[in-house]
């Protein structure tokens, strides 16, 4: 078992200029884990997997943040820059060519709230309480302003895998079309190309005379915000981001060097809650129907690890979003365990006047006095709902 650990602990959150994703709260870095290998039934323990002095241990340097410049007021996290001839080859099937894996260390154990009252912070460890997100591997739809690449190849390379040769010192650029706002990871298997640069630019939309616009101007329009860097070392990899992206588009932009570039395959995996529409509508009104399809998709798009006020800026959970969002899942879906936690969250942000904090988990404090009290209306309707 290998795992890429990654700490914002020492950058704080910016409005103006971007920064560590809000909504994660590392206090210290450490990777702390409490985990079991069982049979495949899940009845028999065959090893425990608690990290310990008998894990190892390997400083990464390939990974490196940068602020995007043009997504000013985002505070969804940081672009991501990897460059893979500082990359440790093998590294997730344990391999250790050059020696550099080191035994673990030891900072303290790990707690649950309901074992210690006096713990080691911040190792406290809770039970997950909701299912596994939802993945589901998917391909693009279209593809824009391909004038560089022959469109043909391109089409066959989102729609079904196929590869596209970047000859040495050339600039290519062409935007992809998800077909529909999503959430998840854009997966781009190439080889070759040392020293080639890849970006990977998301947009929920396309941008016409530099504003976002709902029209579809896939030849005239352009994509902006939020993006991705790698540059290549001249093997085979598969790129994809640590953290999900939102995007309808995306724009890839390379810069060849001296060595041909091969892009095998462009696609990406969707990632969400496992929500399943159970509960059925129907009117003579067709309009009623596609909100209500409208309704599903923003459930979709809005639920991840916790309820969401909006999947590409912010990613935050805030107490009046989530207790219309609640009802509108529990209505939909039967589901209330997003519901439970989110009220669980709420109560543990409240400070010494029981007042609970407008958005949790979050690391900037903020206090909307009503939302408080849209919190206990949350808890009466779970109630309510479900004894």
């Amino acid at each position: 078992i290998t795992a890429v650990v990654i700490c914002f602990s020492t950058v704080h959150p910016n409005y103006g200029e971007l920064g560590v994703p809000l909504s994660i709260m590392t206090a210290t870095p450490a990777f702390i884990l409490e985990g079991f290998l069982m049979d495949n039934e899940g009845m028999k323990m065959l090893e425990a997997l608690h990290t310990d002095k008998s894990w190892s241990s390997l400083p990464d340097l390939a990974y490196g943040h940068h602020r995007s410049l043009n997504a000013l007021g985002i505070v969804s996290g940081l672009g991501e820059d990897l460059f893979y001839d500082k990359y440790p080859e093998g590294w997730h099937l344990g391999l250790d060519s050059n020696g550099n894996w080191q035994p673990a260390e030891e900072l303290a154990i790990g707690v649950t709230r309901e074992s210690v009252m006096d713990s080691p912070l911040p190792y406290r460890l809770l039970p997950r309480m909701i299912p596994l997100l939802r993945e589901e591997n998917r391909r693009f739809t279209e593809v824009y302003q391909s004038d560089i690449l022959q469109k043909k190849e391109l089409e066959k390379c989102i729609r079904c895998g196929g590869e596209i040769a970047i000859s040495p010192k050339r600039k290519v650029s062409f935007i992809l079309d998800a077909g529909e706002l999503t959430t998840g990871y854009p997966i781009i298997t190439f080889d070759g190309g040392r020293q080639a640069k890849v970006t990977a630019t998301y947009s929920e939309a396309l941008y016409k005379d530099g504003c976002k616009t709902v029209e579809k101007v896939p030849e005239g329009g352009n994509v902006e915000g939020l993006y991705d860097c790698f540059v290549c070392d001249g093997r085979n990899h598969t790129y994809e981001p640590l953290h999900w992206r939102t995007f309808r588009y995306i724009r890839i932009d390379i810069a060849s060097a001296d060595e041909m570039l091969v892009i095998q395959d462009i696609s990406y995996r969707f990632v969400g809650y496992p929500l399943d529409l159970k509960a059925d509508f129907r009117s003579s009104d067709e309009r009623h129907g596609r909100i209500w399809d409208m309704t599903f998709r923003t459930l979709q798009l809005c639920c991840h690890e916790t309820f969401e006020d909006c999947p590409y800026y912010e990613q935050n959970q805030y107490a009046g979003d989530s207790q219309i969002m609640s009802l509108v899942t529990g209505y939909m879906t039967g589901d209330w365990q997003l519901t439970r936690q989110a009220i669980l969250m709420f109560y543990w942000s409240a400070d010494y006047e029981g007042i609970t904090k407008s958005r949790y988990p979050n690391r900037v404090p903020q206090v909307i006095p009503s939302w408080s009290l849209l919190w206990i209306v949350m808890v009466y309707e779970y109630w309510w709902h479900t004894g």
